[in-house]
């Protein structure tokens, strides 16, 4: 773990140094090696992520520290006075019962009668809703302040050349998912994500990748074998659809959809049998292990990395801003 945190802090000095074709890292018989010529694996996108993330906690702690201190200053008071008057009355008492809940949802952790804690679990009870407060009287201010981000995040340099997609061509989002149809928590997000589409239909188009966890889900490779055959007979995006809302798969699975969706059920099951699709499937596994995703689904939000089955207004936020950034540009 030691070794982990030092090279990621190495990591982060050495990318705070914007490198430039002028800059080699290095230089052989005196020929030079720049930063392009490195090969970008999985735990570099990672310790990238990870930095970012860093980055971002800092600035918003540093824009929270300066929007209380504004405050502040246009009430007359210190930010010490103000957090008493704003954030201590709604703080309380717990009452017995909220005492005893904490208790019992930390008991296992804290192995001494309730009688022996009580004291302390009550302090650390308003403390939490104390920041609690604070938090939500800092998104207030942020609401109502000029604060612009320019912090951008990492971008993977994802291949979208012939990538199934569906949406506007020069739309100024592109959202790609890398999905397994198994996969549980990617059954659950596509209601999030045909609610997106409609809400975006201009501004947004939407990519489709394959991320089978063969390891837990044993049909997945299979399956979107499937999925790229239905796309040989122009299906795709239906047959995927359908493919979401099954809990079986089977090929009598695919030939019946096949039957449902009108197309041609021997040639799919020909096609599956065939392993025709089975290294695209796989480039589009690999490329997504290439960029540190370790889970399905993932998504990335023209290169921005969101992970999990989240809800609408998370890809909301990065989608709006990735709008503004794009507005921004043509004026």
């Amino acid at each position: 773990m030691a070794g982990i945190l030092k090279a990621a802090l190495v990591l982060c000095l050495v990318l705070a140094v914007p490198l430039t074709a002028e800059e080699p890292l290095a230089t052989l018989g005196g020929e030079p090696i720049y930063e392009s010529d490195l090969e970008i694996d999985a735990d570099w996108h990672k310790l990238e992520r990870q930095r970012h993330e860093m980055r971002e906690k800092l600035m918003n702690s540093k824009i929270a520290e300066r929007l209380l201190a504004q405050e502040a200053e246009r009430r007359e008071v210190t930010v010490e006075v103000l957090l008493q008057q704003e954030i201590l009355p709604m703080v309380g008492q717990p009452t017995g019962k909220e005492v005893q809940d904490f208790y019992n949802s930390q008991k296992a952790q804290i192995n001494r009668p309730l009688k022996e804690v009580r004291d302390e679990l009550v302090r650390v009870m308003q403390q939490q809703k104390f920041q609690r407060h604070v938090s939500d009287f800092v998104k207030r201010l942020f609401a109502s302040a000029d604060v612009k981000i320019l912090l951008d995040p990492p971008r993977l340099p994802v291949d979208l050349d012939g990538i199934r997609a569906r949406g506007p061509k020069d739309a100024p989002v592109t959202v790609v998912e890398y999905s397994d149809f198994q996969c549980p928590f990617c059954k659950r997000v596509q209601p999030t994500l045909a609610e997106l589409a409609t809400e975006y239909e201009k501004e947004v188009r939407w990519g489709f990748k394959d991320m089978p966890l063969s390891e837990i889900h044993p049909e997945a490779v299979r399956a979107a074998q499937a999925a790229r055959c239905a796309d040989d007979q122009g299906k795709f995006w239906e047959f995927r659809a359908r493919l979401f809302e099954q809990e079986l798969f089977t090929d009598k699975t695919y030939t019946d959809l096949a039957k449902e969706l009108k197309i041609k059920d021997e040639a799919l099951l020909e096609c599956i049998n065939s392993g025709k699709h089975e290294e695209a499937v796989m480039a589009d596994f690999r490329e997504a292990r290439g960029f540190g995703i370790e889970g399905t689904p993932g998504f990335l939000i023209n290169g921005i990395f969101l992970s999990g089955a989240q809800g609408a207004e998370v890809f909301r936020e990065i989608i709006d801003s990735e709008l503004g950034r794009d507005a921004e540009a043509d004026n």
